[in-house]
């Protein structure tokens, strides 16, 4: 960016930023979880009521309206502590590390009790945190790779399998970002999925509704529609406390609904006005798109499965199930 363009951008921006900088050092002064939320939801209102005449004015928008962003994210971290569920993981590091069972629950329990020490190590190596308080984000497909590579040693069938946004890698949609690996195995002709690194999708910064309608943020993670069934709700509950979960036609439309829904920004709604937070796609569906013989992008536009391009032309629409 030029000199020319910083000044051009901070003439548009500056005032915005001074405003939302007031949100910040409101929210850091507050303990309570709840009046934190109540005020980024009004910090979400105020951000999507400026943007469109920041987009009708400046024609760097897609450039400068970083300023804005990169200030609700700081603000964002102030809840990044937090969870929309708060289960503790069923680890001891000393149960099931060196004996491996027979009969699938003993089997599964080795693997992910495994995993996760894995994960710990790694958390106490660098931060010297419990399994519970590190931070998951980016270490999905370390722990993928480590549970393929012990599935081979004690022979279990295994599949990676990587979730990108839309299902899809041509085109790479959100800047190649928001990917996500796990492991299905089989055992006795049954299939089990397994998900040691899922508690990073419920973190509350990136669970609040009205988050979704942002230019250039990603809308919400899977977590803020995996809570809003009991169906969904027993699914997330099942992995993040054990890691795994037996695989049926349920269980994997609600685990994969989570990320088809994560992926649909703002203009999905405005242009549909479907406020279900469901989906239309079948278990086999799903099954097609792991497999890559099919795609969201089939169904869906990328316009409203990228990053959000434009501001939304109703900044007051609300996004609540």
């Amino acid at each position: 960016m030029t000199l020319e363009q910083a000044k051009k951008a901070n003439d548009y921006y500056g005032e915005y930023c001074q405003e939302i900088k007031k949100y910040y050092t409101y929210m850091l002064n507050l303990s309570n979880t709840d009046s934190k939320i109540k005020s980024i939801e009004q910090l979400y209102q105020y951000v999507k009521d400026i943007s469109f005449e920041l987009y009708s004015k400046d024609e760097n928008f897609g450039k400068n309206y970083f300023a804005i962003t990169s200030l609700v994210l700081k603000c964002e971290r102030l809840l990044s502590n937090e969870y929309v569920i708060d289960i503790k993981a069923n680890y001891n590091p000393d149960d099931n590390l060196f004996v491996c069972g027979k009969n699938p629950e003993d089997i599964l329990s080795y693997i992910t009790n495994n995993a996760r020490n894995f994960i710990c190590s790694k958390a106490n190596h660098q931060l010297n945190l419990s399994l519970d308080k590190f931070n998951m984000v980016g270490q999905c497909l370390p722990v993928s790779n480590y549970i393929e590579s012990l599935c081979r040693e004690i022979g279990i069938n295994c599949k990676k399998i990587a979730l990108f946004p839309g299902f899809t890698t041509k085109p790479i949609l959100c800047n190649g970002i928001k990917q996500h690996y796990a492991v299905i195995v089989q055992i006795d002709g049954k299939e089990y999925l397994i998900d040691c690194t899922y508690a990073q999708f419920f973190q509350l910064n990136r669970c609040i509704l009205q988050r979704i309608g942002i230019p250039k943020l990603s809308g919400c993670l899977s977590g803020a529609f995996m809570i809003m069934n009991d169906s969904r709700i027993k699914v997330a509950q099942k992995l993040l406390k054990d890691g795994w979960i037996k695989l049926d036609d349920v269980t994997l439309k609600d685990y994969m609904d989570g990320f088809a829904l994560s992926y649909r920004n703002g203009l999905y709604y405005e242009q549909t006005n479907d406020f279900s937070f469901e989906t239309k796609y079948s278990s086999k569906d799903y099954k097609n798109f792991l497999d890559g013989e099919d795609n969201q992008l089939n169904y869906e536009s990328e316009f409203v499965l990228d990053f959000q391009k434009k501001p939304l032309k109703n900044p007051c629409l609300t996004l609540k199930k």
